[in-house]
């Protein structure tokens, strides 16, 4: 028994040691814990003091950056990536501003539809309607209602492109604008082609005329009879030839300067007397159509030559022109009709021309034109000078000084 209660006590005693190694234990733990939590407890509230801030900044609409240690190449990607949305954004603006000249520009064309409809509304039946687009055309648009009122025209219809404030057809032709001889639509800088214009023209007076002549105002025609006589528009186009035609078709008939170097006021037809019966462009051709004709023309074409679709074309004595494309014509025929064409005038109008450009906004380049002029006159040192002058630049004479092809 009593080495049983030595046992026991043993036992008894190592159980109390290690009661007391846990209390000790216990005791560091209790220590450790309370000193992590002095260190912890600081940071904790400097993590907090740190959130309440970034919170704070945020509601107030702080942006903070990405990377704060950036390196120069990520400095310059950054400046890259910046100047190419300045780029874009300068290009939206281009883009916008184009976008709002074309609405413009079409908002004015849709003004011009409206204008040519209004003029076309309760008026008399025409035998011959005159169509016509022009810029800087006060010298010579008087003459052009004159000469062919007299031919046998009873209706003109123009288009004045003028830029604004500057010239009108109205300050040079008004009392035929009252009387009722000639209508004007005011189209003032609208970019506008002219086959664009005739189309729309056609259109509304297509059952008001019984012929349109799409011509311009350097273009004088010239009629000869059966008899080869000078006659009218009416005689003319009356003739039985022309019963199957829709559209006639009349070549020009080029005219050099008569060696004269500046405007004067003559008419045209008074002023350059030299026909060039082998000028190259004697092929070139424009038309006179049949009104009433149920067709859209003129709409896609890119030249105010002829129409389109293509209608059944006669030339100017009748035969049917057996081409799918009669904007040049040749053999060209002068026989019973043509176009005196006055292409280039004087030096000094050529300068006007060539400043003027197309009425859809399209440019000419000064030196090609001026090799034009030269093409269809004599070469002389005046004449250069003038356009030297004019477009403050020297042009090589030997480029020009050569014979007429």
């Amino acid at each position: 028994m009593e080495s049983i209660n030595d046992e026991d006590n043993i036992k008894l005693e190592s159980m109390k040691i290690s009661e007391d190694n846990k209390d000790e234990k216990s005791d560091l733990f209790i220590f450790e814990e309370s000193k992590t939590h002095k260190i912890i407890k600081p940071i904790l509230k400097i993590i907090f003091l740190f959130l309440i801030i970034f919170i704070l900044m945020k509601s107030y609409g702080f942006k903070f950056p990405k990377n704060i240690n950036v390196n120069n190449n990520e400095k310059e990607g950054n400046i890259q990536d910046q100047n190419k949305e300045t780029k874009m954004i300068e290009n939206q603006d281009e883009q916008t501003k184009n976008q709002d000249e074309q609405t413009k520009n079409q908002e004015e064309k849709d003004k011009t539809q409206e204008k040519v409809n209004e003029n076309a509304k309760n008026k008399t039946h025409y035998f011959c309607c005159y169509v016509a687009m022009g810029r800087n055309e006060n010298r010579y648009v008087r003459f052009i209602v004159d000469y062919y009122t007299k031919l046998g025209v009873d209706k003109f219809i123009f288009a004045d492109n003028n830029l604004p404030n500057t010239e009108k057809f109205e300050d040079v032709i008004k009392d035929y604008i009252d009387n009722g001889t000639v209508d004007i639509i005011e189209i003032f800088g609208v970019l506008m082609g002219q086959a664009e214009f005739y189309s729309i023209v056609y259109q509304k007076y297509n059952r008001t005329c019984d012929w349109f002549a799409f011509f311009d105002f350097d273009e004088y025609l010239y009629l000869l009879d059966d008899n080869k006589k000078e006659t009218d528009l009416q005689t003319f186009l009356s003739n039985k030839k022309f019963d199957k035609c829709e559209t006639v078709l009349f070549n020009w008939l080029i005219y050099d300067d008569n060696d004269l170097v500046y405007y004067d006021p003559r008419p045209d037809v008074e002023r350059f007397t030299r026909p060039d019966f082998k000028s190259s462009g004697n092929i070139y051709v424009k038309s006179i159509v049949r009104g009433n004709i149920n067709k859209t023309i003129f709409i896609k074409l890119k030249s105010n030559h002829v129409p389109e679709p293509y209608i059944k074309c006669c030339k100017s004595n009748g035969d049917i022109v057996r081409t799918y494309n009669p904007f040049n014509l040749q053999p060209w025929v002068h026989e019973y009709g043509y176009l005196k064409h006055f292409n280039t005038r004087t030096a000094e109008e050529f300068v006007t021309k060539i400043k003027t450009g197309f009425p859809n906004g399209g440019t000419f380049d000064p030196a090609d034109r001026i090799g034009l002029f030269f093409i269809r006159n004599k070469f002389t040192q005046e004449k250069l000078e003038v356009f030297e002058k004019a477009f403050n630049k020297k042009f090589d004479a030997s480029r020009y000084n050569k014979n007429k092809l």
